[in-house]
């Protein structure tokens, strides 16, 4: 089954699990259940988008999440190395937070979305180069050429992040 069946499915099972509780009283607003979707992760699995240079998409968001999803990389792809980093965050604070979980790791090349200023802290200031994209399409966009130059690409966010980058990409590719 594939990373992406398996989200469709854990979605339709929360969808179902929320009707469930509004039928039997529990007051549960529609945009709780849709921030709750948005925020929805599998850090267990992800989409191998490209392998030479590796572009990895996952939904991970969480530190705890991003750390799983590198450890299983390295583990079945290869160990880090040359790399670009494109992440989704909505502070400042979550993506110290996000970052923490590349402590010790050279990030050569850090793409945000989600952001429209980056507070300098010392985690960033050891990225090389820092680009921050207003669309979803310019994030892809900054991932394929990174790609091009044999840069690794590990692409983290939410489900709606990672399915948006993800077409973008492909769309980019000329697929």
């Amino acid at each position: 089954k594939s990373p992406s069946g398996t989200l469709r499915e854990c979605a339709m099972m929360a969808i179902e699990s929320a009707l469930a509780l509004r039928r039997d009283g529990v007051k549960m607003p529609w945009g709780s259940i849709a921030t709750g979707l948005e925020r929805l992760g599998n850090a267990g699995c992800f989409d191998i988008l490209s392998l030479s240079p590796a572009v990895i998409v996952d939904s991970a968001s969480e530190r705890e999440e991003i750390l799983n999803v590198l450890e299983t990389f390295e583990q079945t792809v290869e160990p880090l190395g040359n790399f670009a980093l494109c992440i989704k965050t909505d502070s400042a604070q979550k993506l110290n937070d996000q970052l923490s979980a590349f402590e010790g790791r050279k990030i050569d090349k850090l793409i945000v979305f989600g952001l429209s200023e980056i507070e300098m802290t010392e985690r960033l200031h050891k990225c090389a180069e820092r680009v921050i994209c207003e669309s979803v399409a310019d994030a892809a966009k900054e991932v394929y050429e990174s790609s091009r130059k044999n840069m690794t690409v590990l692409c983290f966010g939410s489900v709606a992040f990672a399915r948006d980058i993800k077409t973008e990409f492909i769309k980019l590719m000329g697929l």
